[in-house]
């Protein structure tokens, strides 16, 4: 799979804004794009199914909690832009139980518009950020590498093969056209 990989927003360390101070509130405040993400792994010990898994038993071994948009007068939370257009973003998520096979499941709880993922991908987390090449995997929903995420829907990925060892570090990138 390919992903152009314009500029890599890594939240687990330090991140860097897109925007400039000439962008301005309004353009800002047309868009705003929410994304959390939270990884399944599938465990035999596991005694929880997510919601549209086949059978079987999965897990959540990481999460983020979706939030609401930060109000007008305080700025962005970490230096996170409000508007990402051709942008990937990629999550290193410590995950707590390992497993054989992973889903990921992407959020637009909070947001006002459809969220356009245009290609993502999964794969163990290497050094500052990178990702193991060799275990990188595209993921998919329902069989498409691109999806629209309808404003207050979640998404969850089709099952992928990526075993993964408890307390390891899966990369989670996804592509953002517009």
């Amino acid at each position: 799979m390919k992903m152009r990989l314009t500029r890599c927003f890594n939240f687990a360390g330090k991140v860097s804004s897109a925007l400039s101070p000439a962008a301005g509130r309004k353009r800002r405040l047309r868009q705003t794009i929410l994304i959390c993400a939270a990884v399944a792994a599938g465990s035999a010990t596991a005694g929880f199914e997510a919601q549209g898994a086949e059978k079987g038993a999965w897990i959540t071994t990481w999460a983020a909690t979706p939030a609401p948009r930060w109000s007008d007068d305080l700025p962005a939370p970490f230096g996170v832009p409000e508007v990402l257009e051709n942008q990937t973003v990629r999550q290193v998520a410590r995950i707590s139980v390992g497993g054989n096979t992973v889903r990921v499941a992407l959020s637009n709880a909070f947001g006002a518009k459809p969220l356009t993922i245009g290609a993502a991908s999964v794969g163990k987390a290497g050094k500052d950020g990178d990702v193991d090449q060799a275990t990188l995997k595209p993921l998919t929903w329902g069989g498409k590498s691109s999806v629209v995420v309808p404003p207050g829907a979640p998404i969850l990925s089709d099952p992928v093969a990526l075993p993964a060892e408890a307390l390891s570090e899966i990369s989670v990138s996804i592509f953002l056209p517009k």
